[in-house]
């Protein structure tokens, strides 16, 4: 069987957690993935941490993934979205 699907307990309600230390990991792995196909890690970083705000700010009128990759792109490239593969 492979793992089509992989969920986040962020907040710790299921298992407890230290969200800086996950975090940290996380944005270290994932600018290790990404940066072998051109992105920068500090501009990656920065693009998801927009994204996300952008998604807390949705009024409703898009999607919260439109609004991520929105935001996203405009911090990291407007090709990053074809990319979405990778991520």
């Amino acid at each position: 069987m492979s793992v089509t699907t992989v969920l986040f307990d962020l907040d710790g309600t299921l298992l407890p957690m230290d969200l800086d230390l996950f975090l940290e990991h996380y944005f270290k792995l994932l600018c290790k993935k990404l940066t072998v196909y051109g992105y920068d890690p500090i501009k990656l970083t920065k693009g998801i941490q927009e994204g996300v705000t952008a998604m807390v700010y949705n009024n409703g009128s898009k999607t919260n993934e439109d609004v991520f990759w929105d935001a996203f792109c405009r911090e990291v490239g407007h090709n990053a979205k074809e990319d979405i593969h990778l991520f």
